[in-house]
């Protein structure tokens, strides 16, 4: 085969070579997270029009929420229970036992004759109380996903076709540390989030 007489080029450098690099200290990595306070959101703008639904795991409302219930039209606070029976025990105040799926039906009929069917549902009961909260699938997936589930299929129920739009707050999801995911049965709730609207 005839050249054409033109020298070759040198192949061009690779601008993303591998090179090793010298300083040992510089091989490895740790991932972290940036430790940082949860903010505080302000309520939305339309919180005065909106009937709230909110599931909180004791008596005392998290920072977050108790911004937001001063300017409600109206909260209701549902607490969890071991009882047998959903209950009313204070103003506004109502205690169901997360995995009966019955008392969420009971909850939502009386809201709809009350005229009190929620436009924004706040979940917070996946929030674990550090020293309290059981390690168990079975408590995680009652106060988690059953909850959730229980509950929409409720407010379809009873609603009549209303809108609906919920959020949730879940802790020990997500891996932040070099010790794992602490709750994996916890995944299920966004699974579940997502099937939800379809």
């Amino acid at each position: 085969v005839k050249g054409s007489g033109m020298p070759l080029a040198p192949p061009p450098r690779r601008s993303n070579q591998v090179m090793k690099n010298p300083e040992i200290a510089d091989w490895f990595y740790l991932h972290a997270w940036k430790p940082s306070l949860i903010p505080v959101s302000p309520a939305p703008s339309d919180a005065g029009q909106l009937t709230w639904l909110v599931f909180v795991p004791g008596l005392v409302l998290p920072d977050s929420i108790s911004s937001i219930r001063g300017q409600a039209k109206k909260m209701i606070c549902i607490v969890p229970t071991a009882k047998e029976t959903v209950e009313i025990i204070g103003e506004n105040t109502w205690q169901l036992n997360p995995g009966n799926r019955d008392h969420y039906m009971n909850l939502f009929s009386q809201l709809q004759k009350d005229g009190l069917m929620p436009d924004r549902i706040i979940h917070y009961w996946n929030v674990d109380q550090i020293e309290s909260t059981p390690d168990s699938v079975d408590y995680h997936l009652e106060y988690g996903y059953y909850s959730l589930l229980f509950t929409v299929q409720a407010f379809n129920k009873h609603s009549k076709g209303q809108s609906l739009h919920i959020d949730t707050v879940v802790s020990g999801l997500r891996e932040i540390s070099a010790e794992g995911v602490q709750h994996p049965v916890k995944g299920t709730v966004p699974g579940l989030l997502k099937v939800i609207p379809q």
